[in-house]
């Protein structure tokens, strides 16, 4: 009697060349994984490092750099008030530039001081009602909004995820900015509200097992060129003229990298002359 064996000797063959090369190829990973965790390893050094040396600048712009800038504001308050009948009007007029142009390279050094500083501590994050942020934001803001006459309309506010800090300097920069980009003598009137988001509108990495809240800040200002939406939240980029709005155009970069800290997103509805609503999102607190 003969048993036919061709076909089952050559499954166990190609099952044992499979195994082989899945011993191979678990190898090749292995391997892999190793020297890719030896390279993030190497990058998370290099970014340790690269934390380390803005901390440094940040130290030095504090510091170093306005030393120099707090005496170039001194002399010219002390010429200004000695020698202020012998100065011609070019005199007079270049004296007050020179101390405009360093009371702002002033302010931009403490901006950059206050952007280095924002950084991403999740360890911090807890439930952050936000009633209380526009709270102190509006209590920081009194003096500017009785002088604007402001007409501010603040819904109840969810809560949410976050650094309390961090979100309070976010809500401050775009209410300034909203009372502040007006038309000359008109009164601001601004609306602040939230809403559950649809996670539709969300079209980056989010925050798992949070669903999150759109937080608008609307006003009826001078608005801006759609277009220039994204351009807004870049470093000293400014939308509109120095002499007729003050400011180092960081503040919007300041907001946008809290919410990008909070695993969220920023971004504006505007048209020139129609105001403008920025749009937030944040992860919501669970509880």
């Amino acid at each position: 009697m003969a048993i036919e064996v061709t076909a089952r000797v050559e499954a166990q063959m190609e099952l044992e060349r499979s195994e082989k090369l899945y011993r191979e190829l678990a190898g090749q990973l292995e391997t892999r994984v190793q020297l890719r965790t030896t390279e993030l390893n190497h990058v998370n050094g290099q970014l340790i490092s690269s934390n380390q040396s803005l901390e440094q600048f940040a130290y030095a712009a504090s510091h170093d750099l306005q030393k120099p800038l707090r005496k170039v504001v001194s002399f010219g308050s002390r010429l200004e008030s000695r020698h202020r009948d012998q100065l011609d009007d070019e005199g007079k007029f270049l004296l007050s530039r020179m101390q405009d142009a360093a009371n702002r390279m002033s302010s931009m050094i403490s901006d950059l001081l206050t952007f280095s500083r924002l950084e991403a501590n999740h360890k911090a994050f807890a439930k952050v009602d936000m009633n209380l942020i526009v709270d102190a934001v509006l209590s920081d803001l009194e003096m500017v909004i009785e002088e604007t006459k402001a007409v501010l309309d603040i819904k109840p506010l969810d809560s949410v995820w976050g650094d309390s800090a961090q979100l309070t300097q976010l809500l401050l920069n775009l209410v300034n900015n909203a009372l502040k980009y007006q038309p000359k003598g008109q009164v601001p009137h601004i609306t602040i509200s939230t809403t559950s988001a649809d996670p539709s509108e969300l079209t980056q990495i989010v925050l798992a097992g949070h669903a999150y809240l759109k937080l608008q800040v609307q006003d009826n200002g001078i608005g801006f060129d759609q277009k220039n939406v994204q351009r807004s939240f870049q470093m000293f980029q400014r939308l509109h003229g120095r002499s007729e709005y003050a400011g180092t155009g960081i503040g919007l970069a300041l907001g946008n990298k809290v919410v990008q800290n909070h695993y969220g997103l920023l971004t504006a509805e505007s048209e020139i002359g129609n105001g403008a609503n920025f749009i937030v999102y944040l992860p919501m607190s669970k509880n």
